[in-house]
């Protein structure tokens, strides 16, 4: 069935929470899919020895995932946290592509907001100080992450 250009849903007419919404449901399925298949990779590089002792030993599945699982895949899940904080930084085409950040600006990120900056109004020099500055941000809180999550190797 081909919906008629005139039928679609404009962004300008959605209620501000059917476009939060939208843009959520949208952003979570985008990225499940890499989530989930890092995930997996680090789960399936754990060694299968580890589990067969853990059960000859008599520990159930649950306790095996609590305490040999996740502190295993810990590395990796910290890799995929990073990943998806600098890639919350980056948004814009999700965003654009879905409401232009409308209705009014309320789904408006901030790499859309400096998007209109410098499309709409031209102004280059404070677009490109906005971009210094998100650049700042997203070291600095992928610096925290790193610092606070940081893995103490035992030799």
């Amino acid at each position: 069935m081909e919906v008629h250009a005139s039928q679609r849903i404009r962004s300008d007419k959605l209620h501000p929470y059917d476009a939060r919404n939208r843009e959520v449901t949208g952003g979570v399925a985008h990225q499940f899919v890499s989530v989930m298949l890092c995930l997996l990779a680090g789960i399936k590089a754990l060694p299968q020895e580890i589990y067969e002792a853990a059960r000859i030993d008599g520990a159930s599945p649950w306790k095996s995932f609590i305490h040999i699982t996740l502190p295993l895949i810990q590395p990796t899940i910290k890799v995929v946290l990073l990943f998806r904080t600098m890639d919350a930084f980056r948004i814009f085409d999700l965003v654009f592509m879905l409401t232009r950040g409308g209705p009014g600006t309320i789904t408006e990120t901030v790499s859309m907001h400096n998007y209109e900056v410098l499309a709409n109004y031209f102004r280059v020099g404070y677009a490109s100080a906005m971009s210094v500055m998100i650049l700042a941000m997203a070291l600095t809180i992928c610096l925290t992450y790193i610092l606070i999550l940081r893995t103490k190797w035992e030799a």
